[in-house]
């Protein structure tokens, strides 16, 4: 008779479990990009500037899709990683959700934040700090993604056989 006591209760521990991490979800960057539309061809201006020299450029009919496609690597929707973030939500006068801020309990973490916010019930801009150590090398990139207009990519390399780099790409939709 005990026995199956046991066995009922963790039964029902291992469903309400279920249930809990089923329902346990991130912001998912991968989705948000999968539901833009995916030919982009917009004209745009593309400044790129390598350790201060900078260079512009003006395009027509550029992918701005291509681009942000890359940002997808940066999901932390991801199950392995739900108690590896802190999760801080922001309401605006309403009550409606305004900002949600993953910060990483980790340092190791590739994402060590991620920052959303909401226009309504729509994401309006993503904002990421992302790092990522080795022997040799040490990178810290911060990418602000304003969803309809533009995107910077801020990467800073230190190297310890090298000097420091600082590469930065923002490319704005021209209307």
């Amino acid at each position: 008779m005990i026995p199956i006591i046991g066995l009922l209760v963790l039964s029902c521990a291992d469903r309400d479990m279920t249930r809990e991490s089923t329902r346990m979800q991130f912001f998912d960057i991968a989705h948000l990009i999968d539901s833009l539309p995916a030919s982009r061809s917009l004209n745009v201006l593309k400044t790129i500037m390598v350790d201060g020299v900078q260079e512009e450029k003006r395009l027509a009919g550029y992918d701005f899709h291509r681009d942000i496609e890359g940002f997808e690597n940066y999901t932390i929707n991801k199950p392995a990683l739900y108690d590896k973030y802190e999760v801080d939500s922001i309401m605006d006068d309403n009550g409606a959700l305004s900002t949600l801020v993953y910060t990483g309990l980790d340092e190791d973490l590739k994402v060590q934040k991620m920052e959303v916010t909401y226009d309504g019930s729509s994401p309006r801009s993503i904002s990421l700090k992302l790092k990522t150590d080795s022997f040799l090398e040490d990178v810290e990139m911060d990418i602000q993604w304003n969803i309809n207009t533009d995107y910077q990519v801020v990467k800073r390399e230190k190297r310890i056989f090298g000097k420091e780099h600082q590469h930065e790409i923002r490319v704005t939709v021209q209307s």
